[in-house]
C-alpha cells in the first residue's frame, strides 16, 4: 500500500512541477528567479516576521489537529470497528484533510515546498512513539528539525553561495524514500 501512495505522489509531484516549470518560463526573468527561489524551497531573506501568520495559523488550528489525531487513531483498526465506537468517520477525514491542507499551506506560503520533509518527519515520529501510535508532537518537531538542519546545511556546504533548503532535502530525501520502499518490501516479505 506504502508503494502504491508513493508511485501517485512521485507522479503527481512530476506533473505538478512540470505546470510550474512551465508558468515559471511564461515570467519575466526578475519575477521567474523570485519565483524559482521560492519554488526550491527556501528560508533565505525570513525572518521571524515572516513566521508570524504560521505561528498564529498553528495556535489557532493545533487543538483540531490533536483532535484529529486522536480520532483518525481510531480508523486504524477498522472502518466498522470506529463506527461502533461513535466516530463518524467520513467528517473525520474531511477534517483531518482540511486541517492538514490549511497548516501544509501556511508553511509552503512562507518557504515554498520543500519536499520530503511530509513524508519523512511522521515516519520517524511513529518509530519515535512506538507501534500504532501516532505521534503529531513529535512530527512537527522532526519536521523542523529537518527543514532547519537542511537550511543550515544549504549555507555552509558551498561557503560562497547558498543552496536552499529544498534542494538538500530532496538529495537527503531520494535515499531516504529508497530505504522507506525497501524496509517495506521486507516486512512485507517477512
Amino acid at each position: 500500500m506504502v508503494f502504491e501512495i508513493l508511485i501517485i505522489g512521485l507522479g503527481l509531484a512530476s506533473l505538478f512541477r512540470a505546470f510550474s516549470e512551465l508558468l515559471l518560463s511564461r515570467q519575466e526573468l526578475q519575477h521567474a528567479s523570485a519565483l524559482y527561489t521560492w519554488s526550491a524551497g527556501s528560508l533565505a531573506g525570513r525572518d521571524l516576521t515572516a513566521a508570524f501568520p504560521l505561528a498564529v495559523g498553528v495556535v489557532a488550528l493545533l487543538p483540531l489537529a490533536w483532535l484529529s489525531v486522536r480520532r483518525l487513531s481510531l480508523l486504524r483498526f477498522d472502518a466498522d470497528m470506529a463506527a461502533t465506537l461513535g466516530l463518524a468517520r467520513q467528517w473525520t477525514q474531511w477534517q483531518a484533510l482540511l486541517t492538514a491542507v490549511v497548516l501544509a499551506g501556511l508553511a509552503i506560503g512562507i518557504c515554498g515546498p520543500i519536499a520530503f520533509v511530509a513524508l519523512s518527519a511522521p515516519v520517524f515520529a511513529s518509530r519515535l512513539a512506538g507501534e500504532g501510535r501516532m505521534g503529531l508532537l513529535p512530527a512537527g518537531l522532526i519536521g523542523s528539525v529537518l527543514v532547519v538542519t537542511a537550511d543550515t546545511i544549504g549555507r555552509v556546504v558551498l561557503g560562497h553561495a547558498e543552496l536552499p533548503a529544498g534542494v538538500i532535502c530532496n538529495l537527503l530525501g531520494g535515499p531516504f524514500l529508497l530505504w522507506l520502499l525497501l524496509s517495506d518490501r521486507k516486512e512485507g516479505v517477512a
